[in-house]
């Protein structure tokens, strides 16, 4: 593709996002109501699978049944008890630490005063905490606070970069995507559900399927490798 004008690549990017809205339904973002388990059960995920996230935290809560009492706890019993999530003890350390520092700087484990903030500055709190990357605040900030802002995944990372939105560095992908997107949270929200099952069923990361994509006409990448058939 030839170099494009900042408006032609918004142009294009909405684009995309319609075409994905057509093919995997559009989402309607309801702001969920505990932020601070979705920053934990987030921590809990990296490197797992959702299975083994939800079992960890499960285990987690039964056994300590409060914030205060996960932070308090012994921290080989809880990495014992995270074992499902794998990297149980690097996550224990994290999630008590993080705890740690609602506990003592804003005395109370609950992140609701991000509703207040600007998104950047709720990011700078987050990222921040011990453990908590811009993808695991960008999660808290959308699906909490209705903050537009776009969490990149491996997913999100993949397609966006194919496409030519964004380069080899996720964290600079954050701010590229809310510049080139709608100020929206509902976009961006229903945008990162599309591109996550868009990922894992068409623009696969060793065998994407751009015959089938129906972004091919859009993605530089694409029509490279089909010019290759």
């Amino acid at each position: 593709m030839r170099e494009e004008s900042q408006a032609q690549l918004k142009a294009r990017a909405l684009e995309v996002y319609e075409r994905l809205n057509k093919t995997y339904g559009e989402r309607t973002l309801k702001p969920r109501a505990n932020p601070l388990r979705v920053l934990i059960s987030t921590v809990l995920s990296q490197r797992t699978t959702a299975r083994g996230e939800r079992k960890a935290f499960e285990a987690m809560w039964s056994r300590y049944g409060s914030w205060p009492a996960i932070r308090n706890a012994d921290t080989m019993e809880l990495a014992e008890i995270l074992k499902p999530a794998n990297y149980s003890t690097t996550k224990a350390k994290r999630i008590q630490a993080i705890l740690e520092t609602l506990l003592s700087d804003k005395g109370k484990a609950n992140l609701r005063f991000l509703r207040d903030l600007p998104a950047d500055e709720g990011l700078d709190f987050l990222t921040a905490l011990p453990g908590v990357g811009l993808k695991t605040a960008s999660v808290v900030l959308l699906f909490n606070f209705a903050k537009p802002v776009q969490p990149v995944d491996t997913h999100v990372h993949r397609i966006s970069r194919r496409l030519g939105f964004v380069g080899a560095n996720a964290d600079k992908a954050h701010r590229t995507l809310r510049d080139i997107y709608p100020n929206n949270a509902n976009l961006h929200y229903s945008l990162h559900v599309a591109m996550i099952r868009h990922g894992r069923r068409v623009c696969k990361s060793q065998t994407p399927r751009c015959a089938r994509c129906p972004l091919l006409d859009l993605c530089p990448h694409g029509l490279k490798e089909s010019a290759q058939i």
